[in-house]
C-alpha cells in the first residue's frame, strides 16, 4: 500500500509539472502551436518579457539615437554588466558584453600568444564551433591541436579527472585547455573546479565555455578559479 501511495505520489507531481511547464509556455514564450524546442543552446527561444524589454530598449534608441551612443550606451552596458555579474559572482569589471559565448570563445582564444611547441587541448565534447576555432588558432600559429576523447560511460568525475592527467602526461607543452562547463549536446557536468586546479598546477590557462551554465548551474566564478 505504501508503495502504490508513494507512486501516486510521483505521477501526481508529475503531472503538476507538465501542466507547470505547458502554463509556462503558453503564457511565457512565444513557440508557435506543435512547435518543440528542445534545443535552447543554439537557437533557443526568449521569454516574452525579455522580447518586450528588448523592444523598448530598440525603441528608447530610435527615438533619440544621439542621445543613446553618447550617453545612455554606455550606462545601460555597465547595468547589464553588474547586473551579470550579480548572477555569476564575479566582479563588474571582469565581465563583457559579446554576441554571443562563441564570439566569446574566438575573441579569447584568438589573442593568446602561443607558438613554438605550444599545445591546445580540448575533449570529443567539446562544442563544435569553439573547436573549430581551436584548431584553427592551431593552424595559424603553427601549434599542434590536441584532442581527449571522453568516451562513454563517464564513470565518475574522479575518471575525468584522470583522463586529463594522463593527457597532460603525455602532452607536457600543453599551454591552454578548453573546458566546457556543460557539454553540448551530450549534456555533461565537467568538474571544472578540479580541472582548473589541475591546469593551474602545471601552468596552463583555462578557458570555459559556460554557455550552458547560468540558468541551470549556481554559478561562483571567483570560486571556480
Amino acid at each position: 500500500a505504501s508503495a502504490y501511495g508513494a507512486y501516486q505520489a510521483v505521477k501526481a507531481v508529475r503531472k503538476l509539472l507538465r501542466s507547470e511547464a505547458q502554463r509556462f509556455r503558453e503564457d511565457e514564450l512565444s513557440l508557435e502551436a506543435g512547435a518543440v524546442c528542445l534545443n535552447h543552446g543554439s537557437y533557443g527561444t526568449v521569454p516574452k518579457c525579455v522580447a518586450m524589454h528588448q523592444e523598448q530598449l530598440r525603441q528608447e534608441m530610435e527615438s533619440h539615437p544621439f542621445r543613446w551612443f553618447r550617453r545612455t550606451a554606455a550606462r545601460r552596458f555597465a547595468e547589464s554588466c553588474a547586473a551579470v555579474a550579480g548572477l555569476v559572482k564575479a566582479p563588474a569589471e571582469c565581465i563583457a558584453m559579446v554576441d554571443n559565448a562563441t564570439t566569446g570563445l574566438n575573441s579569447v582564444l584568438g589573442s593568446m600568444q602561443l607558438s613554438g611547441d605550444d599545445e591546445v587541448l580540448a575533449t570529443d565534447l567539446t562544442y563544435q564551433a569553439v573547436k573549430n576555432t581551436a584548431e584553427y588558432v592551431c593552424q595559424r600559429r603553427n601549434i599542434k591541436y590536441v584532442q581527449l576523447e571522453l568516451t562513454f560511460p563517464i564513470l565518475s568525475e574522479d575518471d575525468v579527472v584522470a583522463k586529463f592527467e594522463a593527457k597532460l602526461d603525455q602532452h607536457p607543452n600543453v599551454r591552454v585547455c578548453v573546458l566546457d562547463h556543460i557539454t553540448s549536446p551530450t549534456a555533461v557536468l565537467m568538474p571544472v573546479k578540479r580541472l582548473t586546479a589541475l591546469m593551474h598546477q602545471r601552468n596552463i590557462r583555462v578557458v570555459v565555455d559556460g554557455a550552458h551554465g547560468p540558468g541551470q548551474l549556481d554559478l561562483n566564478m571567483l570560486d571556480l578559479d
